[in-house]
């Protein structure tokens, strides 16, 4: 598995769309090489918000981690519903934007 932090180079977040972290993914999965990277001929490559990688918002982050590692563990954790929850909790906002992809 490849878990890639979308920091500044790669816009995320509240305001934007997931065609940047498509991108890049695609990108990453398509270098010469890595096509024999069992994580890259299996798909998983994943992109990650760095805004929820740290910050207080690491949690939203350690909850798609685990999801994406071990999903026969945390079948009944919503990373997004996690996400939803902290924005409109402690920030005032409704969910929007990209924080992870796929």
């Amino acid at each position: 598995m490849i878990i890639k932090i979308a920091s500044t180079s790669i816009p995320s977040g509240y305001e934007e769309s997931e065609e940047a972290m498509k991108k890049k993914r695609s990108e990453i999965m398509s270098r010469p090489t890595w096509g024999k990277i069992d994580a890259v001929k299996s798909g998983k490559v994943y992109m990650l918000s760095s805004d929820i990688y740290t910050s207080p918002r690491a949690v939203v982050g350690i909850a798609y981690m685990a999801k994406w590692l071990h999903p026969e563990l945390f079948q009944d954790v919503d990373p997004e519903a996690i996400n939803k929850e902290f924005l409109e909790k402690f920030h005032g906002l409704e969910l929007k934007g990209v924080w992870a992809y796929p």
